[in-house]
């Protein structure tokens, strides 16, 4: 079986996810924001689709989690097919 996820940067300045600490159980993944003056805010209990400026292949048989860092989110979103565009969360 291939674990391979395949990752293409939609915009060179994206940045790639990346383990932040050695003890990390997973990697970060940044928003991709088109303008440096540009945030986003999320309030508790709202929803917004963020750019990540990448876009991902993830083999059949294998998932990718993205998990809010606030513990206020009692919801990870899962994503268990390939992506074919810029992949938002």
């Amino acid at each position: 079986m291939n674990n391979r996820i395949k990752l293409k940067l939609l915009y060179n300045d994206a940045d790639v996810p990346k383990y932040k600490t050695e003890m990390a159980a997973g990697m970060d993944l940044s928003a991709y924001l088109d303008d440096l003056n540009q945030h986003i805010e999320i309030r508790p209990g709202e929803r917004k689709l963020v750019m990540t400026g990448l876009s991902m292949d993830i083999p059949k048989g294998i998932e990718m989690q993205i998990r809010p860092r606030s513990w206020s989110c009692f919801e990870a979103w899962h994503y268990r097919t390939q992506f074919t565009r810029n992949c938002r969360c």
